[in-house]
């Protein structure tokens, strides 16, 4: 930010602006804008992606038959999304469309937890007291918050074990949300069916890291 010794505005594409040193930003007398309409459709439509990759074994298949393997058809039996219930922590711009695809597009049951939202814009969502009830009853928890004190390190082990052995975790928000060192046991111990990422803590993620090396 010094080094722009012209520099009077960054737009950030994209809602989050974690990545950019606010403080120091201010202080320079730099303004800093986000762009949260951009990307809200596209990051939906990949969340649905990843719920619909995780519930037919997408990934796992296509592995297994390159390989080979063309039994794997009967090996792997995928599930439906059919009435299944869709636990949405942060319902926001992104959150609404996510609730609005899965509810009308695949009927599923959506349920959802975010105390800032205006919930009269969300029908489609029926509303949680708690974080830990989304936790308990969704067969996929898809994380939709920004990163912030509040929400870094949010879902822990605690947490990840109050969802069902059954259950999917899907992050398209921010890597440091979910602390990685606690889904790796708990994924490793297969104490929920799996998790979809598009973020990590680090990025890019170390080729060491040990979510690279689970199936699930």
């Amino acid at each position: 930010l010094r080094a722009g010794r012209h520099l009077k505005v960054i737009g950030r594409h994209g809602v989050g602006v974690d990545n950019i040193d606010i403080q120091a930003a201010t202080e320079l007398g730099i303004y800093v804008t986000n762009a949260p309409e951009s990307n809200a459709g596209s990051v939906a439509e990949h969340t649905i992606g990843l719920i619909i990759a995780a519930a037919r074994n997408f990934v796992q298949c296509d592995g297994a038959l390159r390989r080979g393997n063309f039994e794997i058809r009967n090996q792997l039996i995928g599930e439906d999304i059919e009435g299944k219930v869709l636990g949405l922590i942060g319902v926001g711009k992104v959150g609404r469309r996510v609730a609005r695809k899965a509810s009308r597009g695949l009927d599923m049951k959506v349920i959802g937890y975010d105390p800032f939202s205006d919930h009269a814009l969300v029908p489609e969502v029926e509303f949680s007291d708690s974080i830990q009830e989304v936790l308990r009853t969704a067969d996929f928890v898809s994380l939709h918050l920004p990163a912030n004190e509040q929400t870094m390190g949010l879902i822990d082990k605690a947490g990840l074990l109050m969802m069902k052995s059954s259950a999917f975790l899907i992050n398209v928000a921010r890597g440091g949300i979910v602390r990685e060192n606690d889904l790796v046991e708990v994924l490793s111990e297969r104490r929920i069916a799996g998790a979809a990422l598009d973020v990590f803590t680090e990025e890019p993620p170390d080729p060491s890291n040990p979510l690279l090396e689970l199936d699930n």
